[in-house]
């Protein structure tokens, strides 16, 4: 079934008419929703579900799209934002759970005139058909009655390895490992000096010296072009058109800073590489 439903912005009134109003939607298993805020960039994957993910997770896994992009950050960040896809109606509404697939680049276009098919990044459009024809293809065949699972999987992609996947009750156990192995090493060093104490402090002050006056300058600096450029308040959507330049300026400046703190801080001893 192809769904196309419009006056999301408006309540998600679209979804909601079809969710609760059509005879139809008692036969959907499951909902594939592809979303934009913006004009390119790649698409993320986005699982939303009542209660754990794990099978959905599997069945995306199996399907095997050529570039996955998502992990179990984002959907939880996403979950603390106070915006909604048409999914959310589905999965409030009827318990049918569903992948959200989003594209959020080229923000400047969005909900302006400029937002028109010939600004569309092509690969954006096919990384969404390739999400499309995989999961298509796979969950044709699967058992939608069996997606739902009380049990959670922690996933993200690596390149060349596609998705990576484990358990949320593994989550404890890899952070006490992690601490002990850090713990360990600190120490070994400590035995054998190779690590010293001052040094050590040194490089925390000198990380959160520049971290500090980083955030600092990207804060006042941006408050400072918004007093140059005061237009840039009656931007709705809140990006500029020249968004990525500021972004690049900002990153390169805050390296600047880093570098230069360091080389402060950090002095080899004569001889030392």
């Amino acid at each position: 079934m192809v769904l196309i439903t419009d006056a999301e912005e408006l309540g998600l009134h679209g979804a909601d008419i079809f969710v609760n109003k059509h005879p139809w939607a008692k036969n959907v298993g499951l909902v594939l929703n592809f979303e934009a805020r913006g004009s390119g960039g790649p698409s993320i994957m986005l699982v939303e579900t009542n209660k754990g993910n794990a099978n959905l997770i599997k069945g995306f896994t199996e399907a095997n799209p050529d570039y996955p992009l998502g992990n179990s950050l984002f959907y939880s960040i996403y979950k603390m934002l106070p915006n909604d896809t048409d999914l959310t109606r589905f999965r409030e509404d009827a318990n049918i759970d569903g992948f959200n697939f989003a594209f959020v680049d080229d923000h400047f276009d969005y909900h302006t005139a400029l937002d028109t098919y010939s600004r569309l990044d092509r690969n954006t459009l096919e990384h969404q058909g390739s999400y499309l024809m995989a999961l298509l293809n796979y969950f044709s065949e699967a058992n939608l009655s069996a997606l739902k699972s009380i049990d959670d999987l922690v996933y993200f992609n690596v390149p060349l390895f596609k998705m990576i996947t484990y358990p949320f009750s593994w989550i404890l156990p890899l952070f006490i490992l992690a601490v002990l192995v850090y713990v360990l090493l600190v120490a070994y060093g400590f035995k054998k000096r190779r690590i010293e104490l001052k040094p050590v402090l040194r490089g925390f002050a000198a990380f959160f010296s520049a971290f500090i006056v980083s955030v600092l300058i990207g804060l006042f600096g941006w408050k400072l072009l918004l007093a140059l450029y005061p237009q840039y308040g009656e931007i709705l959507h809140g990006f500029t058109y020249n968004g990525h330049t500021y972004i690049a300026a900002f990153v390169c400046v805050a390296v600047a800073i880093c570098c230069l703190v360091y080389n402060k801080v950090y002095k080899p001893k004569m001889g030392q590489v």
